[in-house]
């Protein structure tokens, strides 16, 4: 039961989050997120439950010590990531579907036998200004050691982009908030003579609570893979 309550908190956190990135790039008609390309399927095994990560978590997610830097305040900034391995359910279509996708991660990987020890995130590989809701392509997932194997209807891929803009965000999953955070993001990237070279990822760093006012509060760490602009 208590993984269950878990699992509804997360994808509350996560159903707000995407909504906002959505409708920020729907705002913008300068930086946009590159159109991601799907990657070859490999094959079988881990899952994660959400949890507050250590310096152990962020290295077997591909983030270096070095880099933890980035991990406090509103900072911007460049970091260079390893390449890692990870399981996820691809996903087609709104962003209203975060639960099923979710329930369909975490019951997988138990049925699977998943580990349960990695931040799970979310992938978002299409532009909303530019592609209808119903074509929208997403995933979810955690990532898993290179040995491991998985069934269908999850995924082994592999995130290969290695210079990533982060940003850390603590505080409310609302619409306004994360859409403000996304327009600095964007913004910050042009201005530093960058451009997006992949999907965003959003990884959450911590377990979402709610605030006495009822709002989901919590800890995101959002990944912009990008590139000098030529």
């Amino acid at each position: 039961m208590k993984k269950a309550v878990l699992i509804i908190i997360v994808i509350a956190a996560f159903c707000m989050t995407g909504l906002a990135f959505a409708q920020e790039v729907k705002k913008s008609d300068t930086v946009k997120p590159s159109e991601g390309v799907d990657e070859p399927s490999l094959e079988k095994s881990d899952k994660p439950s959400p949890q507050k990560t250590d310096e152990s978590s962020l290295q077997k997610s591909g983030v270096t010590t070095a880099q933890n830097v980035v991990m406090s305040g509103d900072v911007i900034k460049v970091i260079d990531v390893e390449p890692f391995t990870y399981c996820a359910v691809e996903m087609t279509g709104s962003y209203d579907q975060h639960d099923t996708a979710f329930n369909t991660l975490y019951e997988q990987a138990g049925i699977q036998s998943l580990p349960q020890t990695e931040i799970p995130f979310g992938i978002y590989k299409s532009d909303p200004a530019q592609t209808p809701e119903e074509e929208l392509k997403w995933e979810l997932g955690f990532a898993l050691p290179d040995s491991s194997q998985v069934t269908e209807p999850l995924k082994m891929k592999k995130w290969e982009f290695t210079q990533i803009v982060s940003r850390m965000y603590d505080g409310v999953f609302s619409e306004e908030e994360m859409g403000q955070v996304y327009g600095e993001i964007y913004e910050w990237i042009g201005q530093n003579n960058y451009t997006p070279a992949g999907p965003l990822m959003e990884k959450y760093m911590s377990q979402p609570e709610q605030n006495a006012d009822g709002e989901w509060t919590g800890t995101v760490e959002i990944w912009v893979p990008v590139q000098k602009a030529q």
